[in-house]
């Protein structure tokens, strides 16, 4: 598990959330090689949407589409390669 991965995780207790869509983020590979490089943005797009093509994204985003039908999804994303802080009460205190 990368920190990154545990920093969601940490979040995503505290503000209860339901799920994680792990498999509709850009994968570590291509987040690492990006580096959040602008001259590299066009062939990171590129390549994240080739990701999302294969058959488990697919699968994934589908999914989402459907609890959409029904439900509010909320989508977070991070935008820093330092550690954020995760506080309970930003998501409306301890659970």
């Amino acid at each position: 598990m990368t920190a990154s991965e545990s920093w969601w995780i940490e979040c995503g207790r505290a503000a209860a959330l339901d799920e994680w869509a792990k498999d509709v983020a850009p994968s570590t590979e291509l987040r690492k090689w990006y580096g959040h490089v602008p001259e590299k943005f066009a062939q990171f797009e590129s390549r994240y949407r080739d990701e999302l093509a294969t058959p488990t994204a697919r699968a994934a985003l589908e999914h989402l589409r459907a609890l959409s039908e029904d439900h509010v999804l909320i989508l977070l994303r991070t935008w820093s390669t330092a550690r954020p802080q995760c506080w309970p009460d930003s998501f409306g205190g301890p659970r």
